[in-house]
Protein backbone atom coordinates (compact mmCIF):
# COMPACT_ATOMS: atom_id res chain seq x y z
CA UNK A 1 0.00 0.00 0.00
CA UNK A 2 1.34 3.44 -0.92
CA UNK A 3 2.54 5.63 1.89
CA UNK A 4 1.50 9.28 2.06
CA UNK A 5 4.37 11.75 2.34
CA UNK A 6 3.75 15.47 2.88
CA UNK A 7 6.47 17.79 1.52
CA UNK A 8 6.91 21.38 2.66
CA UNK A 9 7.74 23.32 -0.50
CA UNK A 10 6.40 25.98 -2.85
CA UNK A 11 4.56 25.51 -6.12
CA UNK A 12 4.41 28.15 -8.88
CA UNK A 13 6.54 30.58 -6.88
CA UNK A 14 10.24 29.80 -7.03
CA UNK A 15 11.20 26.90 -9.32
CA UNK A 16 14.32 26.39 -7.20
CA UNK A 17 12.10 25.06 -4.40
CA UNK A 18 10.61 22.62 -6.87
CA UNK A 19 14.07 21.47 -7.99
CA UNK A 20 14.78 20.65 -4.32
CA UNK A 21 11.46 18.83 -4.11
CA UNK A 22 12.33 16.76 -7.18
CA UNK A 23 15.62 15.83 -5.53
CA UNK A 24 13.95 14.83 -2.26
CA UNK A 25 11.40 12.69 -4.10
CA UNK A 26 14.14 10.98 -6.12
CA UNK A 27 16.07 10.25 -2.90
CA UNK A 28 13.07 8.82 -1.07
CA UNK A 29 12.23 6.60 -4.03
CA UNK A 30 15.58 4.94 -3.34
CA UNK A 31 14.19 3.49 -0.10
CA UNK A 32 10.43 3.68 -0.64
CA UNK A 33 9.59 3.20 -4.35
CA UNK A 34 5.83 3.70 -3.98
CA UNK A 35 4.33 6.69 -2.19
CA UNK A 36 1.84 9.50 -2.75
CA UNK A 37 3.58 12.90 -2.76
CA UNK A 38 1.45 15.64 -1.17
CA UNK A 39 2.57 19.24 -0.71
CA UNK A 40 2.19 21.86 1.96
CA UNK A 41 2.43 24.89 -0.33
CA UNK A 42 4.29 27.84 1.20
CA UNK A 43 3.69 30.00 -1.87
CA UNK A 44 2.87 33.46 -0.43
CA UNK A 45 0.03 33.70 -2.94
CA UNK A 46 -1.53 30.74 -1.10
CA UNK A 47 -0.43 31.46 2.47
CA UNK A 48 -0.41 35.11 3.45
CA UNK A 49 2.03 34.99 6.34
CA UNK A 50 2.06 35.76 10.02
CA UNK A 51 -1.65 36.20 10.74
CA UNK A 52 -3.10 34.14 7.90
CA UNK A 53 -4.28 31.32 10.14
CA UNK A 54 -6.46 33.83 12.04
CA UNK A 55 -8.50 34.47 8.88
CA UNK A 56 -11.55 32.24 9.31
CA UNK A 57 -12.57 33.04 5.72
CA UNK A 58 -9.43 31.34 4.35
CA UNK A 59 -10.53 27.77 4.82
CA UNK A 60 -12.12 25.01 2.81
CA UNK A 61 -15.13 25.19 5.16
CA UNK A 62 -15.93 28.69 3.88
CA UNK A 63 -15.77 27.39 0.31
CA UNK A 64 -18.11 24.49 1.07
CA UNK A 65 -20.55 26.76 2.86
CA UNK A 66 -20.78 29.20 -0.10
CA UNK A 67 -22.73 31.94 1.67
CA UNK A 68 -24.78 34.50 -0.23
CA UNK A 69 -22.48 37.17 -1.58
CA UNK A 70 -19.43 34.89 -1.52
CA UNK A 71 -18.31 36.02 -4.98
CA UNK A 72 -18.46 39.66 -3.93
CA UNK A 73 -16.50 38.98 -0.73
CA UNK A 74 -13.90 36.98 -2.64
CA UNK A 75 -13.31 39.90 -5.01
CA UNK A 76 -11.93 41.97 -2.12
CA UNK A 77 -10.83 39.47 0.56
CA UNK A 78 -8.85 36.23 0.67
CA UNK A 79 -11.52 33.59 1.11
CA UNK A 80 -11.58 29.84 0.77
CA UNK A 81 -8.62 27.55 0.06
CA UNK A 82 -8.77 26.11 -3.43
CA UNK A 83 -5.09 25.27 -3.97
CA UNK A 84 -4.48 21.57 -4.60
CA UNK A 85 -2.34 21.24 -1.49
CA UNK A 86 -2.57 20.45 2.21
CA UNK A 87 -4.92 22.93 3.89
CA UNK A 88 -4.97 24.11 7.51
CA UNK A 89 -8.16 22.11 8.07
CA UNK A 90 -7.21 18.99 6.07
CA UNK A 91 -7.66 15.80 8.11
CA UNK A 92 -4.02 14.68 8.64
CA UNK A 93 -4.83 11.15 9.82
CA UNK A 94 -3.73 9.60 6.50
CA UNK A 95 -0.16 11.01 6.65
CA UNK A 96 2.84 8.75 7.25
CA UNK A 97 5.74 11.20 7.00
CA UNK A 98 6.53 14.92 6.68
CA UNK A 99 9.58 16.16 4.77
CA UNK A 100 10.85 19.74 4.85
CA UNK A 101 12.35 19.95 1.38
CA UNK A 102 15.33 22.23 1.83
CA UNK A 103 15.33 26.06 1.62
CA UNK A 104 15.72 28.63 4.41
CA UNK A 105 11.89 28.75 4.65
CA UNK A 106 11.51 25.77 6.97
CA UNK A 107 10.35 27.79 9.97
CA UNK A 108 8.29 30.86 10.84
CA UNK A 109 4.66 31.85 10.32
CA UNK A 110 4.18 30.24 6.90
CA UNK A 111 5.05 26.86 8.42
CA UNK A 112 3.33 27.22 11.81
CA UNK A 113 0.16 25.30 10.83
CA UNK A 114 2.32 22.41 9.61
CA UNK A 115 4.32 22.32 12.84
CA UNK A 116 1.06 22.14 14.77
CA UNK A 117 -0.04 19.10 12.76
CA UNK A 118 3.32 17.37 13.23
CA UNK A 119 3.32 17.96 16.98
CA UNK A 120 -0.30 16.95 17.50
CA UNK A 121 -0.02 13.75 15.46
CA UNK A 122 3.60 13.01 16.46
CA UNK A 123 4.43 12.48 12.78
CA UNK A 124 7.87 11.24 11.69
CA UNK A 125 9.71 14.21 10.18
CA UNK A 126 12.76 14.77 8.01
CA UNK A 127 14.54 18.07 7.41
CA UNK A 128 16.56 17.58 4.22
CA UNK A 129 19.07 20.23 3.15
CA UNK A 130 17.61 23.12 5.13
CA UNK A 131 19.49 26.40 4.96
CA UNK A 132 20.01 29.69 6.71
CA UNK A 133 18.42 32.83 5.35
CA UNK A 134 19.13 36.55 5.92
CA UNK A 135 19.61 37.39 9.62
CA UNK A 136 19.05 33.71 10.31
CA UNK A 137 21.00 33.52 13.56
CA UNK A 138 19.05 36.40 15.09
CA UNK A 139 15.80 34.53 15.11
CA UNK A 140 14.80 32.48 18.14
CA UNK A 141 13.07 29.22 17.37
CA UNK A 142 9.58 28.91 18.80
CA UNK A 143 8.81 26.27 21.42
CA UNK A 144 6.77 24.41 18.80
CA UNK A 145 9.64 24.42 16.30
CA UNK A 146 12.07 23.25 18.98
CA UNK A 147 9.74 20.40 19.89
CA UNK A 148 9.45 19.17 16.29
CA UNK A 149 13.19 19.54 15.62
CA UNK A 150 13.97 17.60 18.78
CA UNK A 151 11.90 14.65 17.58
CA UNK A 152 13.02 14.71 13.92
CA UNK A 153 14.31 11.46 12.43
CA UNK A 154 16.99 13.27 10.43
CA UNK A 155 18.22 16.84 9.94
CA UNK A 156 20.68 17.75 7.21
CA UNK A 157 21.85 21.33 6.64
CA UNK A 158 23.08 22.63 3.32
CA UNK A 159 25.35 25.31 4.84
CA UNK A 160 27.50 25.83 7.93
CA UNK A 161 25.40 28.78 9.11
CA UNK A 162 22.31 26.60 9.50
CA UNK A 163 24.34 23.76 11.01
CA UNK A 164 25.85 26.00 13.67
CA UNK A 165 22.50 27.52 14.56
CA UNK A 166 20.96 24.05 14.93
CA UNK A 167 23.94 22.50 16.71
CA UNK A 168 21.75 21.34 19.62
CA UNK A 169 19.86 19.10 17.19
CA UNK A 170 23.01 17.53 15.69
CA UNK A 171 22.40 18.23 12.00
CA UNK A 172 24.66 16.75 9.35
CA UNK A 173 26.12 19.08 6.72
CA UNK A 174 25.32 17.66 3.29
CA UNK A 175 24.67 19.18 -0.14
CA UNK A 176 21.17 20.41 -0.94
CA UNK A 177 18.96 17.62 -2.35
CA UNK A 178 18.61 19.62 -5.58
CA UNK A 179 21.80 17.72 -6.46
CA UNK A 180 19.46 14.77 -7.16
CA UNK A 181 16.76 16.65 -9.08
CA UNK A 182 17.77 15.05 -12.41
CA UNK A 183 17.45 11.31 -12.85
CA UNK A 184 19.88 9.14 -14.81
CA UNK A 185 18.44 9.84 -18.33
CA UNK A 186 19.34 13.54 -17.92
CA UNK A 187 22.93 13.00 -16.77
CA UNK A 188 25.47 14.22 -19.33
CA UNK A 189 28.97 13.23 -20.31
CA UNK A 190 30.62 16.44 -21.43
CA UNK A 191 33.73 16.36 -23.59
CA UNK A 192 33.82 20.06 -24.45
CA UNK A 193 31.71 23.20 -24.14
CA UNK A 194 29.41 23.98 -27.03
CA UNK A 195 26.65 25.91 -25.30
CA UNK A 196 26.65 28.22 -22.23
CA UNK A 197 23.61 29.16 -20.14
CA UNK A 198 23.38 32.52 -18.34
CA UNK A 199 20.79 32.77 -15.56
CA UNK A 200 19.04 36.14 -15.59
CA UNK A 201 17.97 38.29 -12.63
CA UNK A 202 16.52 41.75 -12.12
CA UNK A 203 15.66 44.09 -9.26
CA UNK A 204 12.29 44.73 -10.96
CA UNK A 205 10.84 41.31 -10.14
CA UNK A 206 8.65 40.53 -7.12
CA UNK A 207 10.31 40.46 -3.70
CA UNK A 208 12.16 37.20 -3.00
CA UNK A 209 12.40 36.51 -6.71
CA UNK A 210 14.49 39.61 -7.37
CA UNK A 211 18.05 40.79 -6.81
CA UNK A 212 19.39 44.12 -5.66
CA UNK A 213 19.88 46.84 -8.26
CA UNK A 214 23.65 46.53 -7.76
CA UNK A 215 23.54 42.77 -8.45
CA UNK A 216 21.36 43.33 -11.52
CA UNK A 217 23.81 45.87 -12.95
CA UNK A 218 26.73 43.52 -12.28
CA UNK A 219 24.97 40.56 -13.95
CA UNK A 220 23.95 42.68 -16.94
CA UNK A 221 27.49 43.98 -17.43
CA UNK A 222 29.02 40.53 -16.92
CA UNK A 223 26.64 38.80 -19.33
CA UNK A 224 27.12 41.51 -21.92
CA UNK A 225 30.88 41.01 -21.73
CA UNK A 226 30.52 37.20 -21.89
CA UNK A 227 28.35 37.49 -25.01
CA UNK A 228 30.85 39.85 -26.64
CA UNK A 229 33.87 37.71 -25.79
CA UNK A 230 32.54 34.18 -26.26
CA UNK A 231 29.56 34.21 -28.66
CA UNK A 232 31.83 33.58 -31.65
CA UNK A 233 33.06 30.34 -30.02
CA UNK A 234 30.00 29.12 -28.13
CA UNK A 235 26.24 29.31 -28.40
CA UNK A 236 24.93 31.42 -25.50
CA UNK A 237 21.37 31.56 -24.17
CA UNK A 238 19.63 33.34 -21.29
CA UNK A 239 17.49 31.48 -18.73
CA UNK A 240 14.69 33.15 -16.75
CA UNK A 241 13.12 31.50 -13.70
CA UNK A 242 10.30 33.94 -12.91
CA UNK A 243 7.67 35.60 -15.10
CA UNK A 244 8.63 39.17 -14.11
CA UNK A 245 12.09 38.64 -15.57
CA UNK A 246 10.99 37.96 -19.14
CA UNK A 247 10.20 41.47 -20.45
CA UNK A 248 13.40 42.88 -18.94
CA UNK A 249 15.56 40.06 -20.29
CA UNK A 250 14.32 40.71 -23.83
CA UNK A 251 15.09 44.42 -23.46
CA UNK A 252 18.53 43.86 -21.93
CA UNK A 253 19.68 41.20 -24.39
CA UNK A 254 17.98 41.72 -27.76
CA UNK A 255 18.81 39.02 -30.26
CA UNK A 256 19.79 36.47 -27.60
CA UNK A 257 17.57 33.39 -27.20
CA UNK A 258 15.57 33.56 -23.92
CA UNK A 259 14.37 30.35 -22.24
CA UNK A 260 11.57 30.11 -19.63
CA UNK A 261 8.74 27.82 -18.56
CA UNK A 262 5.92 28.00 -16.01
CA UNK A 263 6.54 24.30 -15.29
CA UNK A 264 9.59 23.57 -13.12
CA UNK A 265 10.04 20.12 -14.68
CA UNK A 266 10.72 21.77 -18.04
CA UNK A 267 13.96 23.12 -16.59
CA UNK A 268 15.41 19.63 -16.82
CA UNK A 269 15.21 20.03 -20.60
CA UNK A 270 16.19 23.71 -20.49
CA UNK A 271 19.42 23.21 -18.53
CA UNK A 272 20.22 19.93 -20.28
CA UNK A 273 20.95 22.03 -23.38
CA UNK A 274 24.08 23.48 -21.75
CA UNK A 275 27.61 22.31 -21.07
CA UNK A 276 28.40 25.14 -18.66
CA UNK A 277 26.13 27.43 -16.61
CA UNK A 278 26.72 30.81 -14.96
CA UNK A 279 24.34 32.65 -12.66
CA UNK A 280 23.08 33.87 -9.33
CA UNK A 281 20.21 31.39 -8.93
CA UNK A 282 21.44 28.78 -6.44
CA UNK A 283 19.23 26.04 -7.76
CA UNK A 284 19.79 26.82 -11.40
CA UNK A 285 23.37 25.86 -10.55
CA UNK A 286 22.01 22.91 -8.56
CA UNK A 287 19.78 21.34 -11.21
CA UNK A 288 22.66 21.71 -13.68
CA UNK A 289 25.06 20.00 -11.27
CA UNK A 290 22.55 17.17 -10.96
CA UNK A 291 23.07 16.52 -14.66
CA UNK A 292 26.86 16.80 -14.38
CA UNK A 293 26.96 20.31 -15.85
CA UNK A 294 29.59 22.50 -14.15
CA UNK A 295 28.56 25.94 -12.93
CA UNK A 296 30.00 29.27 -11.90
CA UNK A 297 27.87 30.81 -9.13
CA UNK A 298 27.54 34.57 -8.70
CA UNK A 299 27.32 35.03 -4.93
CA UNK A 300 25.10 37.96 -3.96
CA UNK A 301 23.77 36.88 -0.53
CA UNK A 302 24.41 34.20 2.10
CA UNK A 303 22.34 31.60 0.26
CA UNK A 304 25.04 31.43 -2.39
CA UNK A 305 27.29 29.31 -0.16
CA UNK A 306 24.90 26.44 -0.89
CA UNK A 307 26.50 26.15 -4.33
CA UNK A 308 29.66 24.73 -2.72
CA UNK A 309 27.63 21.52 -2.42
CA UNK A 310 27.27 21.62 -6.20
CA UNK A 311 31.07 21.97 -6.67
CA UNK A 312 30.47 25.32 -8.36
CA UNK A 313 33.13 27.92 -8.91
CA UNK A 314 32.38 31.03 -6.84
CA UNK A 315 32.52 34.66 -7.85
CA UNK A 316 31.20 37.64 -5.91
CA UNK A 317 29.41 40.67 -7.23
CA UNK A 318 31.95 43.42 -7.69
CA UNK A 319 34.72 41.03 -8.73
CA UNK A 320 36.56 42.58 -11.72
CA UNK A 321 35.12 41.29 -14.98
CA UNK A 322 38.58 40.47 -16.37
CA UNK A 323 39.16 38.12 -13.44
CA UNK A 324 35.75 36.48 -13.93
CA UNK A 325 36.40 35.98 -17.63
CA UNK A 326 39.63 34.23 -16.67
CA UNK A 327 37.70 31.87 -14.39
CA UNK A 328 35.23 31.15 -17.17
CA UNK A 329 38.05 30.27 -19.55
CA UNK A 330 39.63 27.99 -16.94
CA UNK A 331 36.34 26.19 -16.31
CA UNK A 332 35.74 25.71 -20.02
CA UNK A 333 39.20 24.20 -20.43
CA UNK A 334 38.60 21.82 -17.48
CA UNK A 335 34.98 20.97 -18.27
CA UNK A 336 35.60 17.28 -18.91
CA UNK A 337 37.31 16.85 -15.52
CA UNK A 338 34.68 18.95 -13.73
CA UNK A 339 31.93 16.87 -15.33
CA UNK A 340 33.47 13.63 -14.03
CA UNK A 341 33.96 15.14 -10.57
CA UNK A 342 30.29 16.12 -10.42
CA UNK A 343 29.18 12.63 -11.43
CA UNK A 344 31.27 11.03 -8.68
CA UNK A 345 30.21 13.66 -6.15
CA UNK A 346 26.54 13.10 -6.88
CA UNK A 347 26.81 9.32 -6.56
CA UNK A 348 28.86 9.46 -3.35
CA UNK A 349 26.50 12.00 -1.77
CA UNK A 350 23.47 9.97 -2.81
CA UNK A 351 24.95 6.90 -1.11
CA UNK A 352 25.43 8.88 2.11
CA UNK A 353 21.85 10.17 2.03
CA UNK A 354 20.37 6.74 1.33
CA UNK A 355 22.38 5.12 4.11
CA UNK A 356 21.16 7.78 6.55
CA UNK A 357 17.55 7.47 5.42
CA UNK A 358 17.60 3.70 5.76
CA UNK A 359 19.08 3.96 9.23
CA UNK A 360 16.88 6.80 10.52
CA UNK A 361 13.59 6.12 8.82
CA UNK A 362 11.67 2.99 9.69
CA UNK A 363 9.65 1.96 6.63
CA UNK A 364 6.97 -0.59 7.27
Amino acid sequence: MNKNILFSTTRQWNPGDEFILMGCINLLKGICPAFNPIIYNRNPEVRQGKFAELNFLKSSRWERWRPTGNSLVRAFLRTGFLDNSFKNDTDPSFLDLVVFAGSPEWKGPFCKPLYKVIAKRNLPTLFLGIGGGPNFTRRTLSVLEQEVLGRAQLITARDENAAQFLANYHPLVLPCPALFSASVPYEKKIQKVNKIGLIYGTYQASNNNNVSKETYIYLKDLYGEIIRRFSSQYEIEIVCHYIDELPHAYKDFPGVNILYSYDSKDYLDIFHRFDFVIGHRVHGIGISASMGIPGLAVIHDNRGQTTKGFLAGLITTGMPLARVLGQITAHIEQVQTLNKQLQSHKQNTRNVYLELLRAKLITK
